[in-house]
């Protein structure tokens, strides 16, 4: 019985030593998690301070639109309308609810800029520069 133990420890250390060569790492240790991490903080403060101020009118005009589905709009393509719908039946006309899906699709932009950085050979530092400024970009223009 221990020997199994060993054999299972040791095959283990293998394989993690196999990854380490080929220079594969854990998502959760190579930056990927805390950018996730970050993400969702976004959607969280976003949900939660959502409801502060009402409607804006470019909200109504798509909650209109949302309930009386084209094509086309002269304002934005058919799926901003597409998931105002989605929203307004799960939701309703609930304002933290209509604006869920705009806090989900900024949070994706902030893990994609990571990501693509990643890609890029960027480090750490430059890295956590880049979703920062997507995050301020994003967050600044919604005001």
């Amino acid at each position: 019985m221990k020997s199994e133990i060993q054999v299972r420890v040791l095959e283990r250390s293998d394989a993690e030593e196999a990854a380490r060569r080929q220079g594969v790492r854990a998502w959760w240790k190579d930056g990927t998690a805390i950018a996730v991490g970050i993400a969702v903080g976004t959607v969280v403060v976003h949900v939660a301070t959502g409801a502060r101020y009402g409607f804006d009118r470019d909200e109504l005009m798509l909650l209109e639109d949302a309930r009386h589905l084209a094509w086309g709009y002269v304002a934005y393509p058919p799926m901003t309308a597409f998931f105002g719908r989605v929203a307004l039946e799960l939701f309703g006309t609930s304002l933290v609810g209509f604006r869920f899906f705009a806090a989900l699709v900024q949070a994706v932009a902030l893990v994609l800029t990571g990501l693509m950085a990643k890609e890029m050979g960027a480090g750490a530092g430059p890295r956590w520069w880049r979703r920062w400024r997507v995050r301020r970009s994003v967050w600044g223009r919604a005001r």
